[in-house]
């Protein structure tokens, strides 16, 4: 059987700890079981008033939603709609509009088939078996504000990628924009494939401190932004 791995970590930016501002990205990665496994990533926005709840809510929405569903929410048109429902759910009695958040998840099945989703900006990169992809957010709502939810209202705010064919050689990396926005698209597969090697022989803990460590180092100057990366390795074969 291949091996699942899932690594992640999220940490503050420069600008959130000087104004003593909680972390507004979130993080979850989870082992569904049966209904394979599952990583969120998600990035409040900042001018809300409740940015980090609404962004924790929504980790916690799309983990909710798949198990409700279990595999008949292995389709996007059916998953997303009831995202939506269990963030608004667990914000209220908050308005939404105050605690607008992306989101971005990648779900994998037990076999390698995988979903992956995304409202608003950040990155979504990765390989199955020798095809790269990537998501990312194009266009932005109310000049140059990200959409997300609580802002959403049709199903084309989101993109997404569905892979229906079973494999056993899966990579995905998520990122919200604090480190998207840092990177030149002619670098993701590099960078991907640098912090696999150091990432893939490490323990989830030890990862998570290395990523940690490399998070609060950024080397970009005046990175002020809240970071998290995430990652998926399925299998053995990423050479």
């Amino acid at each position: 059987m291949a091996t699942i791995q899932l690594f992640g970590a999220s940490v503050r930016g420069l600008a959130h700890i000087q104004d003593n501002l909680k972390n507004q990205d979130a993080l979850l990665l989870r082992r569904l079981g049966k209904l394979g496994c599952l990583v969120v990533v998600s990035d409040g926005m900042g001018s809300r008033p409740y940015a980090d709840v609404g962004a924790r809510y929504a980790c916690k929405a799309v983990q909710a939603a798949i198990i409700k569903l279990g595999n008949s929410g292995f389709n996007p048109r059916v998953l997303i709609p009831e995202i939506h429902r269990q963030w608004v759910h667990r914000v209220q009695p908050l308005r939404t509009q105050d605690a607008v958040t992306t989101c971005l998840f990648a779900w994998v099945l037990p076999d390698g088939r995988a979903l992956v989703a995304q409202l608003g900006d950040g990155l979504i990169y990765g390989r199955l078996n020798s095809g790269y992809w990537q998501l990312f957010q194009i266009d932005k709502a109310f000049g140059n504000a990200t959409i997300g939810l609580g802002i959403a209202k049709k199903l084309s705010d989101w993109r997404w990628l569905v892979f229906e064919e079973a494999t056993d050689s899966v990579e995905i990396s998520i990122m919200t924009d604090g480190i998207s926005d840092d990177l030149l698209p002619e670098s993701y597969s590099d960078f991907a494939a640098e912090i696999r090697k150091v990432l893939r022989p490490k323990s989830a803990k030890n990862a998570k401190k290395w990523i940690t460590h490399q998070l609060n180092n950024w080397p970009v100057p005046m990175h002020g932004d809240d970071k998290t990366f995430a990652a998926i390795y399925l299998g053995r074969g990423y050479d």
